[in-house]
């Protein structure tokens, strides 16, 4: 049966898995084969499996249109998806260019769904991102490669939640309060419990025993601060920032400013400003501001005499790196971030090459989006070919990142589970398991009086 429904195919998308080796798959690796254990039901794939062999060509391989949507930050102030959505455009291009090559029967339309950071005081249903995932779903489209932000994948999420058949994949929420099992958000990125010790044990590794964390006031910031408080063995002293949206004094960020010095004279006065550390748990729009207020005021002078570091939300970020004046602090105090960050391979080194054309926009966890649209495309082939109507790609998409359902993919020279990140995986919350390595990058000045992010510990994060 699986050599008849596939003749004249085998050219097709990819070294095709039978009808038949699929549900003997799911039959042994997952729960949508308990009901195949009952004679009913194995009776019913029989009379589905002569069904398709008998069935004219031109019906089996009619054109499957997949509609997917992007939920794209586009504050160019703030951290932002503008350079995230060329990857996830370069994704489609690719896609759809190899299905008309390859004589495949998919192809993909993408919608733009420009999103906002969550307004502060409302709850989910009252933001406006939680509207626009709504109408996209009642519109026809349930695939969303996104939110990047915790706080918006969150909204996103409260709704999301309500069906049974939505999924968003996001490349960059960290929050470990989302790390939830059999929900609709899967995260091609660790929560901030991997991310907190990585950040301890470069402290540790310069020996930075008293820190003042700067914590951006949102789900994401006080989730990292959290990781890291419970892991750090030091003592910590902790200065909260509002999210810049949320800001309406000009001063704020010179408030904030004042806070971070008095709490870093007060250590260096006791243990010494070469034991003293600021951290900064922020976006990079939070930080551009705070440091130009450290210099407007002249606060250089205590807090230019100890060393700074970051996080992801900063971690490789191209648009700190454009105001000199802020860069050339930041070298100054050896800004050091934390980042997740795969080894290099083919896929990821074309994807380089690709994104090089565009210039002043922030790429960090491109690899990630690259993985996350190409996983939510294969999820949706995997739910049509399997063919069933009590199983939707939702409840598939693990089993695909980790390689563990035969199916067909999107291309006939890559496997499901292998992309820009590698040889891929996710853990029972759907969230990245492996790989599980980063960098630790830091801002150095470059020649001709520019500035770059350069790993610090090659070594050990590749």
């Amino acid at each position: 049966v699986g050599a008849a429904f596939w003749v004249g195919t085998n050219r097709r998308i990819m070294q095709r898995a039978s009808y038949l080796e699929i549900l003997k798959y799911s039959f042994l690796k997952s729960k949508i084969l308990k009901y195949l254990s009952s004679g009913v039901a194995l009776l019913s794939i029989t009379v589905l499996a002569c069904a398709v062999v008998a069935a004219h060509p031109s019906d089996v391989f009619a054109q499957e249109t997949i509609k997917i949507g992007g939920l794209i930050l586009v504050d160019p102030n703030e951290f932002n998806d503008l350079g995230r959505e060329k990857v996830i455009d370069y994704v489609v291009d690719k896609f759809n260019a190899d299905q008309a090559a390859l004589g495949g029967k998919y192809v993909v339309e993408y919608t733009q769904i420009p999103i906002a950071f969550n307004v502060g005081g409302l709850s989910h249903a009252e933001q406006d991102l939680y509207q626009k995932v709504r109408n996209a779903y009642h519109g026809g489209i349930k695939y969303f490669v996104g939110p990047s932000a915790s706080s918006s994948a969150a909204t996103a999420k409260a709704f999301a939640d309500t069906t049974n058949d939505a999924i968003l994949i996001s490349p960059s929420s960290t929050a470990p309060s989302l790390a939830l099992p059999r929900d609709s958000l899967f995260r091609l990125v660790h929560d901030d419990e991997a991310q907190a010790p990585e950040v301890a044990r470069l402290l540790e590794r310069d020996g930075k025993d008293h820190i003042v964390i700067v914590q951006r006031d949102d789900l994401w910031g006080q989730g990292l601060y959290n990781a890291i408080s419970n892991v750090y063995p030091g003592s910590s002293a902790l200065v909260t920032l509002q999210p810049s949206d949320s800001v309406t004094s000009d001063s704020y960020y010179n408030e904030v400013a004042a806070d971070i010095r008095d709490e870093v004279s007060r250590l260096s006065a006791v243990h010494g400003p070469s034991s003293v550390a600021v951290v900064l748990v922020t976006f990079h729009g939070d930080a551009i501001n705070l440091v130009q207020a450290v210099l407007d005021d002249g606060l250089d002078n205590v807090l230019g005499a100890v060393n700074w570091y970051g996080t992801d939300g900063v971690a490789g970020n191209t648009v700190m790196l454009e105001n000199l004046v802020v860069s050339e602090f930041l070298s100054s105090v050896r800004f050091t971030a934390t980042i997740f960050e795969a080894e290099d391979n083919a896929v990821s080194m074309e994807l380089a090459d690709h994104l090089n054309q565009y210039s002043g926009l922030d790429f960090s966890y491109r690899n990630s989006v690259y993985d996350a649209t190409y996983l939510l495309l294969d999820s949706v082939i995997a739910e049509i070919e399997l063919a069933r109507e009590d199983v939707v790609a939702r409840d598939l998409v693990r089993l695909v990142a980790n390689n563990e359902l035969g199916h067909s993919s999107h291309s006939p020279d890559r496997t499901p589970g292998e992309g820009a990140l590698g040889s891929y995986s996710l853990n029972g919350a759907g969230d990245l398991y492996e790989p599980r390595t980063y960098a630790a990058l830091q801002v150095v000045d470059a020649s001709g009086g520019s500035f770059e992010w350069r790993d610090s510990m090659p070594s050990r994060c590749r």
